[in-house]
């Protein structure tokens, strides 16, 4: 098997550069920079080999479209690195995908940091930063694609902080304390997961500051603590259970200072130990139950302080220990 050691890596400097490991190569470099300048392009590519970024044993970044255009595609491969930005500066483009393998990274995940970014994983790949940023700043956009494949997040998740970010999932597993849809102001984020399991210990916030939609399908499930539709004055979340289900251990809010809407549909099962539909003044929230089932061990409140609507239609069921 090949070894480089101790080497600054710079794939499409100004230009255009590829480079290839194959048959159990390793590389160890002291930088990664995919597309460093503007008008480069890097393709960067891994089979069944391994890249680590790092000096004397510390883990160092890793950058994907820094300022031009970068992609990393491995298959079966390991790649460490302390940050992995996708898409750093104004004007650059960043993807990377992979097939299997490992993708650790010690500190954060930046799909979509400044500009565009997007991260596949697919058969069996499983990434396991610290936290996961998709489309981080304002006018960035970034994109999560999960299929049959796993992350484990130490801390949380973000689709869309302060830019735009999508999160697909298809048969997929993710865990992590918190998830955030459209995390700020201004920002938009959108989930879509069939099959698979979402696993949170924390909340799940859809529209925290922004726009935010979470659609959950195909025999999925979903496991929260505390959730909260359309969480701030600014926020709009949507939240929709069709053939899925949510497990969710304390109160669902829908319309807690914001705009919030859960709609679930047939075959789609909601459970939670209580629900309050708009929360705050000037909150509003709307449950639609459509063929469902949302299914509580203690208390639905409609109206707390804003305005609220719900509507059960097909066979729907909607049940509490006390309502008010």
């Amino acid at each position: 098997a090949a070894r480089c050691r101790r080497m600054h890596l710079y794939a499409g400097y100004a230009g255009s550069a590829e480079v290839s490991l194959t048959n159990n190569a390793t590389l160890e470099s002291t930088s990664g920079q995919v597309g460093y300048l503007a008008g480069s392009q890097g393709i960067v590519t891994l089979d069944t080999s391994t890249w680590t970024v790092s000096e004397e044993g510390q883990p160092l970044n890793l950058n994907v479209g820094v300022r031009g255009q970068g992609q990393i595609q491995a298959t079966n491969s390991e790649i460490s690195a302390l940050n992995l930005v996708i898409g750093e500066q104004l004007g650059s483009t960043g993807a990377v995908s992979l097939s299997g393998g490992n993708l650790s990274i010690t500190n954060n995940i930046y799909a979509g940091n400044m500009t565009t970014g997007s991260l596949t994983l697919t058969n069996g790949a499983h990434a396991n930063p610290y936290e996961l940023f998709v489309g981080n700043q304002a006018g960035s956009a970034g994109s999560l694609t999960m299929n049959g494949s796993s992350a484990t997040i130490s801390e949380n998740v973000f689709i869309g902080f302060d830019g735009s970010g999508t999160f697909d999932a298809t048969n997929a597993a993710l865990h992590a304390k918190a998830l955030f849809l459209a995390r700020n102001a201004g920002s938009t984020g959108s989930a879509t997961v069939s099959g698979g399991n979402i696993t949170l210990t924390e909340d799940l916030h859809v529209g925290s500051g922004g726009t935010g939609n979470f659609t959950l399908t195909g025999g999925g499930v979903l496991h929260s603590d505390i959730a909260n539709l359309g969480f701030d004055s600014s926020a709009t979340g949507t939240m929709s259970v069709n053939g899925g289900t949510w497990q969710n251990t304390r109160a669902i809010f829908v319309g807690v200072s914001g705009n919030g809407t859960l709609n679930i549909g047939t075959g789609g099962l909601v459970e939670s130990e209580s629900g309050y539909i708009a929360q705050r003044a000037g909150g509003t929230g709307a449950v639609n139950v459509d063929g469902g089932s949302w299914i509580m061990s203690n208390t639905l409140t409609l109206g707390v302080n804003g305005t609220a609507q719900m509507a059960i239609s097909n066979g729907g069921q909607v049940s509490a220990e006390w309502s008010q």
